[in-house]
C-alpha cells in the first residue's frame, strides 16, 4: 500500500510538470475562443495552437504561424517601454519581432483578423485598437492634409484624419466606431460576445526574460462593407494600432502605445500618428503582401512658376520615422507626365531640375524616392503662369469708366502695361473676355491703347459686339469685371 501511494504521489509530480510545460510551449493557445465558429476561425486546424502544428513555434512565431498573417510593418523600431501611460514591458506596451514589428492582419474573404504581440497579458479591462485611414488624406498640412483634422489639445483628443476605429475592449465587447472628423466616436456595431471572437496564445519572443503573448481578434468584413464605410476588399487604406488604458476607443480615449514609433520622441500625439501614416503606402486587403515598403516623404515645389525654358525647384526633407534615409531622387512631372529628375538629393538642401519647358497652365509636381522605399507621396502642385510676381505690374493707377454712349468703356493704366478684362458670371470663374492681340471668345474684340497711360474697349468700333455696360446690365457687370495689367 505504501508503495502504491509513492506511485501515485510521482505520478501525479510528473504529470503536474508535464502539463506546466506544456503550457508554456510558444504557439500554446491559452485562451480559446469560447465558440466553436470563433475557434475554426482563430484556429482553424483546432488543435489549441497558433503555430503550424502542435510542436508550437522554435523561433520565427511568424513565417510560421498556421494563419499567414500579414506584417504591418512599423518602418522604425518599435520599442520596449515607450508607454505614455501604463506599465512598461506589459499588457499595453507592443514587442517586438525580429523584424522590429509587432502588430499584424489576415483577410480570409470574410474577416479581417488582427494580431497584437504584447508583453504580457492580464485580466483588466484595456483597448486593442485598429485605426484606419480610408479617404487618403491625413494630417494637418501638405498636398493630402484631411480637411477633417482635430488637433491634440489635451491627452486625449484630437484626430489627425481617421475615419474607422475597430476596438477589442476586453471584459466588454468588440466595437466598431465612425470617428471620421471627431474626437467623440459613434459607435456603430458592436459584438458583446468578444471572448467567442478572441484568442490568447504565447508568442516566440521573451521580453524583459518572460513570454510575449498574442492577442489575436476578427470582425466580419461585412461591417466595413456596410454604411457608413462602404468599403470593398479593393478600397485603398492605411491603418496602424494603438492600446489604451481603459476598454474604448483611442480616439478620444488614454492611449498607451502608439504602434511603429517611439512614442517618447512624440509629445504630440498626432504628429506620431502623421509619421506612421504618411510613411505607409496604401494598399488593399486583396493585396498579397500587405504594405509595402515605406513612402518616402513628399518634396516641396517652389512657387510661382514662369512660362517658357525654365528651372523648377524646390526643398525635401526626409520622414522622422527612425529608419527614413536621408538622400533621395526627385522627379518632376509636367501634367502627370515625367519631365525630368535629379538624383542623390540630400535631406533640407535644395533641388533644382533646370531648363523644361513650361507652358501656361501647366501642372508642376514632384515626388521623391530614397534607395529601399516607395515613391508614394506626392509634392504639392503649381500651376505655371505668365501671369506671376516676376511680371505683374502694380495695380494702383489702373481703372475704368463705363462709356454707355459709344457701347464700351476705358480706363487709365500703368504706364505701357498690357490690359485684359475678364467678366465672371454669378456663382461661375472669371473668363477673359477682352484683350489687346488676338481676339478672344466670346467678344471676339480687342482693346486698343490711346496713349501710354490710358486703354479702351469700344463697342461700336468692334462692328457691334457686346458691351458688357450697356443697358440693365451695368450695374451688375460693374461689380464683377476685372482689370489684370501685364508688364
Amino acid at each position: 500500500m505504501k508503495l502504491y501511494f509513492r506511485h501515485y504521489c510521482l505520478t501525479f509530480i510528473f504529470s503536474f510538470i508535464f502539463l506546466k510545460n506544456f503550457s508554456q510551449i510558444p504557439g500554446f493557445i491559452n485562451r480559446q475562443a469560447t465558440s466553436i465558429a470563433g475557434r475554426q476561425i482563430l484556429d482553424p486546424n483546432g488543435d489549441g495552437y497558433s503555430s503550424f502544428n502542435n510542436t508550437g513555434f522554435t523561433s520565427d512565431d511568424v513565417g510560421t504561424s498556421e494563419i499567414a498573417y500579414k506584417v504591418v510593418r512599423s518602418y522604425s523600431i518599435e520599442p520596449y517601454g515607450d508607454l505614455r501611460r501604463g506599465p512598461d514591458r506589459n499588457f499595453t506596451d507592443f514587442v517586438p519581432d525580429a523584424g522590429d514589428d509587432g502588430f499584424y492582419y489576415y483577410f480570409n474573404g470574410t474577416q479581417v483578423l488582427y494580431r497584437f504581440r504584447l508583453g504580457s497579458i492580464m485580466p483588466g479591462s484595456k483597448g486593442y485598437s485598429v485605426m484606419l485611414d480610408t479617404d487618403g488624406k491625413f494630417g494637418a498640412t501638405g498636398a493630402n492634409a484631411d480637411p477633417n483634422y482635430l488637433p491634440a489639445t489635451t491627452g486625449t483628443n484630437g484626430n489627425p484624419g481617421f475615419e474607422i476605429e475597430i476596438v477589442l475592449e476586453t471584459n466588454f465587447r468588440i466595437a466598431i466606431y465612425n470617428v471620421d472628423g471627431t474626437s467623440s466616436p459613434t459607435l456603430v456595431k458592436s459584438y458583446s460576445n468578444w471572448q467567442e471572437m478572441s484568442q490568447v496564445s504565447i508568442a516566440a519572443t521573451n521580453d524583459n526574460g518572460d513570454p510575449d503573448f498574442f492577442m489575436d481578434f476578427y470582425i466580419p468584413f461585412s461591417d466595413l462593407q456596410a454604411a457608413p464605410f462602404n468599403l470593398t476588399a479593393d478600397s485603398p487604406i492605411r491603418f496602424t494600432s494603438t492600446t489604451v488604458m481603459s476598454p474604448q476607443a483611442a480616439i478620444g480615449g488614454p492611449k498607451s502605445d502608439i504602434y511603429g514609433v517611439n512614442d517618447d520622441l512624440y509629445p504630440n500625439t498626432n504628429k506620431a500618428y502623421e509619421d506612421f501614416i504618411d510613411g505607409q503606402p496604401p494598399f488593399t486587403l486583396n493585396d498579397l503582401s500587405g504594405p509595402g515598403a515605406m513612402c518616402t516623404a513628399a518634396p516641396t515645389v517652389n512657387s510661382p512658376i514662369s512660362t517658357g525654358v525654365v528651372n523648377i525647384s524646390g526643398t525635401w526633407v526626409k520622414s522622422s520615422l527612425l529608419s527614413a534615409a536621408s538622400t533621395a531622387d526627385i522627379t518632376v512631372y509636367k501634367n502627370g507626365v515625367f519631365a525630368g529628375s535629379v538624383l542623390n538629393v540630400a535631406s533640407g538642401v535644395p533641388w533644382s531640375v533646370n531648363s523644361l519647358t513650361i507652358a501656361n497652365g501647366d501642372t508642376i509636381t514632384a515626388k521623391a524616392q530614397a534607395s529601399g522605399e516607395s515613391m508614394c507621396q506626392a509634392s504639392n502642385a503649381v500651376v505655371a503662369s505668365s501671369c506671376n510676381s516676376t511680371n505683374m505690374s502694380s495695380i494702383v493707377g489702373a481703372a475704368f469708366i463705363c462709356n454707355t454712349s459709344r457701347r464700351g468703356f476705358s480706363g487709365t493704366r500703368v504706364s505701357n502695361a498690357s490690359v485684359k478684362i475678364y467678366v465672371m458670371a454669378a456663382g461661375g470663374v472669371p473668363t477673359l473676355y477682352a484683350t489687346d492681340g488676338v481676339p478672344v471668345s466670346p467678344s471676339g474684340f480687342n482693346i486698343t491703347y490711346t496713349d501710354a497711360t490710358h486703354w479702351e474697349y469700344n463697342g461700336a468700333n468692334n462692328s457691334g459686339g457686346p458691351d458688357p455696360c450697356s443697358g440693365g446690365q451695368m450695374i451688375f457687370l460693374m461689380a464683377i469685371i476685372f482689370l489684370q495689367t501685364q508688364k
